[in-house]
């Protein structure tokens, strides 16, 4: 489930990064949010994710979806 207010692409910042993690070969990826809403629109569920990706290993369904919040160094 969504944390609340990041329920669509549109909420995540620049402090945000997507990863995807699938169950089949224990692969992990970094998701670019700008990709994400380049093919699937701003307004998309962020829920909605992990029955549109596929791992480019192995084909499968991406077991969770997890939003990481950073820290600028400065």
């Amino acid at each position: 489930m969504a944390q609340r207010g990041l329920s669509t692409l549109a909420d995540l910042g620049d402090s945000h990064i997507i990863w995807a993690f699938c169950n089949a070969c224990d692969r992990s990826t970094r998701l670019s949010t700008h990709q994400l809403v380049a093919v699937y629109g701003a307004e998309f569920a962020i829920a909605q994710l992990k029955g549109r990706l596929t791992c480019r290993k192995c084909k499968a369904r991406p077991r969770e979806i997890r939003i990481v919040y950073t820290v600028s160094s400065r």
